[in-house]
């Protein structure tokens, strides 16, 4: 009669050893894996990182190029006040009695 323990008994048997082979080879595989998508998670973040940093930079050009309109128009409108006053106010004036009347409907 065998005096073997029951753990004893699945540590020698080969059947055993198989299984733990196969488990130690699978969890490297899984290990392997886990490498790969935590590589192809970083490339991807890293694209997406790229990609609005492009976008973020084209729209401050736009931004940029739309204050510069402004900014243009701003002082162009400022030199023609400066040039005609009278023109100006006299402009304005009509401007506010159209809109008064159209209001005023």
């Amino acid at each position: 009669m065998s005096t073997m323990t029951t753990s004893e008994t699945r540590k020698t048997n080969p059947a055993n050893a198989d299984h733990r082979e196969r488990i130690a080879t699978e969890a490297k595989n899984l290990k392997s894996d886990l490498g790969d998508v935590k590589d192809d998670l970083s490339n991807v973040a890293s694209a997406a990182v790229d990609s609005v940093r492009s976008e973020a930079e084209q729209v401050a050009e736009y931004a940029q190029a739309g204050a510069d309109k402004v900014h243009h128009y701003h002082s162009q409108f400022r030199r023609n006040v400066s040039k005609h006053p009278t023109a100006a106010v006299l402009t304005t004036l009509g401007v506010g009695i159209i809109i008064g009347k159209m209001i005023a409907r």
